[in-house]
């Protein structure tokens, strides 16, 4: 088998445990060609300086440069014959092994590293990802640079906050879930913390790129004439925040005006909180739990108290997975479920919808 390179835009789009399907629904509605879909990602087609400004759930893109068999060492001189895109430099390689007559990854990468020394620049590279799996190596460079989660406008934080990209992976799987039984015209979040569930509830409501703020290893190279962005037509609807702490409205607060979103975020407690005149809504939450706080129990009674004020709403509630599925108030009963993890701890995601309805409208 010799050097089988790929086409420069073919893309990976990296994806945290559970958001793989999320992040394909992404894809398809911001127009990209998907190839397939794995536990890992998707694969798909475009620009990377497209695909990381314009996708929120991915954890970073990466550029399949081609693969090739790789049983002995002398074979990985064929990574040298791959085409790289020009300008483009390598900092770091990080290789894995998996059911491999090469098996040792550190020398995998010493051998690399022979080839492609003349790519080598520590300060302003980009990290090369070596897969050697059955004994065929794949290379892939990643495009992004700083993972995607950094999206430029998160200088405070509250007690274990969300990433970002998980919370546009929660929001995607919830937007579809709830917009089943008709369109979503207000979300609320009543224990926002540092306010990241509003913020990218509010930038995809406006249409605005998550990855508007920041640049990407990508906007580096030479890959031709600059792209045009698509656009997404804004759908504003009323986004609300609370927290019973004053710091983290605070936080929450700074960190809307950066990124460039208007909130109303207001310290009230859970099962008072003000809600918009719609008559249906999401509401999206992640709770404290375990290190994070005390009375974890109150809070998913003051949520259930909550969803009795809005029987014909929706929610969205992650917990972690030990716990079991929160109450779900009298007129709500819980629909579903989803496995994700939220900094290596599992965690569910409760999709509780209302009784007034049966199921999602096909």
């Amino acid at each position: 088998m010799g050097v089988s390179s790929n086409p420069l835009k073919q893309l990976f789009a990296v994806t945290a445990p559970g958001l793989s399907k999320a992040a394909a629904q992404e894809l398809q509605r911001a127009g990209f060609q998907l190839q397939s879909i794995d536990d890992a990602g998707v694969t798909f087609e475009g620009d990377p300086r497209v695909a990381n400004r314009m996708l929120a759930i991915p954890t970073r893109i990466v550029m399949r440069l081609g693969s090739f068999k790789a049983a002995k060492f002398e074979d990985l001189a064929q990574a040298k014959a791959l085409a790289f895109p020009q300008k483009a430099r390598i900092s770091k390689i990080e290789v894995s092994c998996h059911k491999s007559r090469l098996y040792h990854s550190g020398a995998v990468e010493e051998r690399l590293w022979t080839q492609l020394e003349a790519l080598r620049d520590p300060s302003a590279g980009s990290l090369l990802l070596a897969r050697i799996d059955r004994d065929v190596c794949t290379l892939s460079l990643d495009t992004s640079g700083e993972l995607l989660h950094k999206r430029g406008w998160r200088l405070q934080n509250g007690p274990a906050p969300l990433r970002e990209t998980l919370a546009a992976g929660i929001l995607e799987i919830a937007l579809a879930f709830a917009e089943g039984f008709g369109p979503v015209q207000a979300i609320v979040d009543p224990m926002c913390g540092s306010g990241t569930f509003a913020i990218e509830a509010a930038a995809r409501a406006l249409g605005l790129p998550p990855g508007r703020l920041r640049s990407f290893d990508c906007d580096r190279w030479n890959l031709g004439p600059k792209p045009q962005m698509p656009a997404f037509p804004p759908h504003p609807i009323p986004i609300l925040g609370g927290d019973r702490s004053l710091p983290a409205l605070n936080a929450a607060q700074k960190n809307a005006e950066r990124a460039g979103v208007q909130i109303a975020f207001s310290r009230q407690d859970a099962a008072a909180f003000p809600i918009p005149e719609a008559e249906r809504g999401l509401i999206l939450c992640n709770p404290p739990y375990d290190r994070r706080a005390q009375g974890q129990e109150i809070a998913y009674e003051r949520l259930a108290m909550l969803l009795d004020r809005c029987p014909k709403w929706s929610a969205a509630i992650l917990c972690p997975r030990h716990r079991g599925a929160p109450p779900a108030g009298s007129h709500h009963h819980i629909e579903g479920s989803v496995a994700l993890q939220n900094g290596g701890l599992p965690v569910t995601l409760w999709r509780i919808a209302p009784n007034a309805t049966v199921g999602p409208i096909a």
